[in-house]
């Protein structure tokens, strides 16, 4: 039998004595009191896992999916038989901006827990077109699919002490470890922290901002946890951080105003960004500890230090000092990880390689330089790069650094005194003349002050395709067979299979004698003002070797005797 009570509410229906009937019916249309969709009801006898509703369960009975209308008479809502989404809204939520939210929240994560304890495939979470506030974190069950309608305008907001929300495996053991299947799946949302509606451009300066806790999304030893199309912004703390997982992507996300973007730590593995924008956080993308993890396509804008102290005219490197960046590696274990096809812009430092980093890569990136800052009195030390103590062995290749109408920007690096064995490799020779040129200072204090510390450009590949082979490790270039125009003091120049060195004036081969100088032939084809003391001449009149005797034009042979 189906009983229409005109489309009576939800509420009105089940927590009224009215209608007062002698026999419930089998379905019941009503019009939900939240949503104001029309909703049928079905009277059961049964959990979903078809296990009798005993009057011991009863805290079971949530008041939205299951609801009681009289002794032993029970209704659940149709959409859960058809393994539909559940609707946040269902559970009481308004979606203002005004109302606090948490209770619907804490409601809908306690009844997917509960079907997953159960093994019911009820797991998919809507959230509609509105402003949801919290107070308190929102637990999704692992394999979970949680998704707005689009991640402009379903939005969660919390200004708390600890993550908006968290993947778990267990609601009553945090602890417990991941699943080795199965995927859980966030997507079309926006998260927002306590500065959510500040704008990015005005966004002034936090002096000691930076609060932890304060997090988006907390993923902490689940597995194959895929983030798609979010919009985070506003935490005082970490967009999204990993903690000890791997199998994870993050895809299409957009993160601004956030101390962090995201963090990844505790040996977090094979973690994909693809596709994201970082864009005036204090920092973009944390990795620490962690390695095998691929960044390619995203795109870094002016990610400078908002929530931690500010620069000013008398101490301009405060923002350096604060390790502000778009990307930072850190700790011995940070190795192979890939940052490729992305795109920087106005960054103070876009990428720092921290103590003891090695074995990381940046391929086929785009720099466009620091924008404002690289020249304003109050920003002078742009940096592509900073490699820090013992940061080695990372590679530097095949990177585009171009800005507006084609100019080439400053291709400037930190070397702290023991990094080294860093290589990089440049597309174009305007790149690799202004990256000696910006890094010469850095060059001279590794090379000639600290016991040749090797980090070099060891190849370029021009229009011609003209190929720079490895020079000596204790100096910065080598040139092949024709010498620039503008050249260096130590500068290497390999011609005819003879290798001279740049001395301010003059090239000079090891033995201080001109490069190319001829070495062998008839007695007057040897050159006495471009050889020196020492030098040896095989003279095939008299074949066999002489020497110069000093700077005037004295020659011997191997006895000292006059030649």
């Amino acid at each position: 039998m189906i009983y229409n009570l005109n489309l009576t509410t939800t509420e009105d229906f089940f927590v009224s004595n009215c209608p007062n009937l002698t026999n419930y019916p089998d379905v019941i249309t009503l019009l939900d009191s939240f949503t104001y969709e029309i909703v049928n009801y079905i009277k059961v006898t049964q959990w979903l896992d078809k296990t009798d509703i005993s009057t011991n369960e009863s805290d079971l009975i949530d008041g939205i999916i299951f609801r009681k209308k009289a002794a032993n008479v029970y209704y659940a809502r149709e959409s859960v038989f058809n393994k539909t989404s559940l609707n946040i809204k269902w559970f009481g939520a308004k979606g203002d901006g005004v109302t606090d939210d948490t209770s619907a929240f804490n409601k809908i994560s306690d009844f997917v827990f509960e079907q997953r304890k159960r093994n019911v495939p009820i797991s998919s979470i809507y959230i509609p077109n509105g402003r949801f506030k919290v107070t308190d974190t929102f637990y999704l069950p692992l394999r979970g699919y949680l998704y707005g309608e689009s991640s402009l305008n379903s939005i969660i907001i919390a200004d708390i002490d600890k993550p908006l929300l968290r993947i778990l495996q267990s609601k009553t053991n945090l602890d417990a470890f991941h699943e080795q299947t199965g995927k859980t799946i966030i997507r079309d949302l926006s998260l927002g922290g306590k500065y959510f509606d500040e704008d990015p451009d005005k966004f002034c300066a936090k002096p000691n901002g930076f609060k932890p806790d304060k997090t988006g999304i907390l993923i902490s030893k689940m597995l194959r946890v895929e983030l798609n199309n979010l919009f985070i912004k506003g935490f005082e703390g970490y967009g999204v951080l990993y903690d000890g997982t791997y199998y994870q992507t993050l895809r299409s996300c957009y993160f601004t105003t956030n101390a962090v973007g995201v963090e990844a730590r505790n040996m977090c593995t094979t973690i994909l960004f693809d596709n994201c924008e970082f864009r005036k956080n204090s920092r973009g993308i944390h990795l620490k500890n962690s390695f095998s993890n691929w960044i390619r396509n995203c795109i870094f804008e002016e990610n400078i230090a908002k929530y931690l102290s500010s620069p000013t005219i008398n101490d301009p490197l405060n923002y350096l000092n604060t390790s502000s960046s778009s990307i930072i590696f850190e700790g011995a274990s940070c190795k192979n990880n890939t940052i490729s096809e992305s795109y920087f812009e106005a960054d103070l430092q876009n990428i720092i390689f921290d103590d003891f980093v090695s074995g990381n890569i940046v391929r086929g990136c785009y720099f466009n330089g620091a924008g404002i800052h690289q020249t304003t009195p109050d920003f002078p030390l742009f940096r592509v790069a900073v490699f820090k103590e013992f940061a080695s062995e990372n590679l530097f290749e095949s990177n585009t650094y171009l800005e507006a109408d084609n100019k080439i920007p400053p291709i400037r690096f930190k070397f702290y005194p023991q990094a080294k064995n860093n290589v990089f490799k440049f597309l174009l020779e305007g790149y690799l003349e202004r990256f000696i040129d910006d890094n010469h200072e850095d060059f001279q204090n590794s090379y000639i002050n600290n016991g040749l510390i090797y980090n070099m450009p060891i190849g370029l590949a021009d229009s011609a395709n003209q190929k720079f082979e490895r020079n000596r490790r204790n100096q910065i270039r080598p040139y092949v067979q024709e010498a620039p125009t503008k050249v260096f003091v130590n500068d290497i120049l390999i011609k005819n299979g003879r290798v001279g060195s740049w001395n301010g004036s003059f090239w000079l081969e090891n033995d201080g004698s001109l490069l190319g100088i001829k070495r062998f032939g008839n007695t007057v084809d040897k050159d006495p003002n471009g050889s020196v003391t020492g030098m040896a001449y095989f003279d095939t009149q008299l074949n066999k070797p002489i020497f110069k005797k000093n700077n005037l034009a004295d020659w011997v042979d191997s006895n000292g005797n006059p030649a």
